[in-house]
């Protein structure tokens, strides 16, 4: 007897899924399917993949000019979408949203997986998958076979003590959470948002990790370490407040700062402003970057057919520009400059230090970002502490005590 031809209304529903952080590693992904994905590059916009402090895995959500590189896993059936919702538990929300693929350009609708608190305060910086391939891969997997057989045969036992090998260690003088909308308890209940404050004053800080990870230091997001501040002041939010999205009239100023020389390097920015916000890289035209004679820092000044490569520094607080007009000095002056994203060509105003004497027979030649990362980035690093040293302790010195950090050493007789 011959066989009936499966029709297109007999075959099983399929769902494309976009993955962005763990899932990317094959091994990971088969122990969800079952079996090898069938991916695509892709990239989405207007998202961000940040790091969760003390996790392992990343998350993201809604971020203007932001985008994700990542892959759709095609052909997910209903029973494998299961496995995912299940991996991904109650912190994220599967919702719909358009990618581009990367191989021939055409757009996409697919599902993925975004952080429900969009204004969570443990997002930061952004989320490095090859440094989590090198460190975590393994034990990912593990991990991803006791969820799965959890779920299969819960054995009186919570999710949360299957998966806690996701977590990394935590610090307890860092600020305590229940993640907004995210929670659970036995009774299926939505836990309030908890931050627990042991000095009176949050202050970004550096988490130091013997990872060998390919930046030197964690760092907060500026960004959203002010909205960690304006949680904290409230220790036991009511649902309807934690619903409630922050207005632009509900945030406090915030500024976007194109830069060209050693405030690139996160390692000095983050010393400048006490925390790293999200940098997003663009050009500026009409401008030149210049050495200047006898310093190590580079100088900027209008040229018509110029064009600098550079980072914008995005969201900034008044202190934090405030803090890099005090180690920019007199010589340079804040301007609003145009530049283009590099990653989308969208046009942004943005604020800029331009060297304030555009005749000045100092510059010459081109600076060299490498260059100077190679050979001088170390003593930035010491001045940049030295400047916020002297700031919260000026004992009479002056602001050259630190700016001579910068200077090139003068030849030896």
């Amino acid at each position: 007897m011959t066989g009936r031809k499966m029709s297109s209304s007999d075959a099983p529903p399929s769902h494309n899924v976009f993955v962005y952080g763990s899932i990317l590693e094959p091994a990971v992904a088969a122990v969800i399917l079952d079996r090898s994905a069938d991916t695509v590059p892709a990239l989405l916009h207007g998202y961000h993949r940040y790091k969760l402090k003390d996790r392992s895995y990343p998350c993201i959500v809604p971020f203007e000019s932001g985008k994700v590189n990542g892959l759709v896993i095609t052909g997910v059936t209903d029973a494998e979408l299961n496995n995912f919702d299940v991996i991904e538990g109650i912190y994220y929300e599967r919702v719909t949203v358009e990618v581009v693929r990367t191989d021939n350009s055409e757009k996409m609708k697919v599902e993925t997986y975004v952080w429900i608190n969009k204004d969570d305060p443990t997002m930061y910086g952004e989320w490095d998958f090859e440094e989590w391939r090198v460190i975590h891969a393994d034990k990912f997997v593990e991990t991803f076979k006791n969820v799965l057989e959890w779920n299969k045969n819960p054995n009186g036992m919570r999710r949360e003590d299957v998966a806690q090998s996701f977590d990394l260690d935590s610090n307890p003088d860092t600020l305590q959470h229940n993640t907004i909308l995210s929670g659970h308890s036995k009774n299926d209940d939505v836990h309030m948002l908890k931050i627990k404050k042991k000095k009176k004053k949050i202050q970004c800080h550096y988490q130091n990790k013997e990872d060998g990870f390919k930046e030197s230091r964690l760092r907060y997001s500026c960004e959203i370490i002010n909205r960690a501040l304006l949680l904290s002041t409230n220790s036991s939010l009511s649902p309807q407040f934690q619903r409630k999205t922050m207005t632009t009239s509900d945030q406090s100023p915030s500024h976007n700062v194109f830069v060209y020389g050693s405030f690139q390097e996160p390692a000095v920015v983050g010393l400048i402003l006490e925390c790293t916000p999200v940098i997003i890289p663009a050009k500026l035209h009409g401008f030149h970057l210049y050495r200047l004679k006898g310093r190590l820092h580079p100088c900027i000044a209008p040229s018509e057919n110029g064009v600098i490569n550079g980072k914008i520094l995005t969201g900034l607080t008044d202190a934090q520009l405030e803090n890099l007009d005090m180690i920019e000095g007199d010589e340079y002056v804040r301007t609003t400059v145009e530049v283009v994203l590099t990653d989308t060509s969208e046009k942004m105003q943005v604020e800029a230090f331009v060297w304030a004497n555009k005749d000045d027979p100092d510059m010459y030649g081109e600076w060299d970002f490498e260059e100077w990362k190679r050979l001088h980035m170390e003593k930035f690093i010491e001045a940049s502490k030295q400047f916020i040293e002297w700031k919260k302790n000026p004992n009479g010195r002056t602001r050259e005590e630190f700016a001579k950090f910068v200077n090139e050493d003068p030849p030896a007789a």
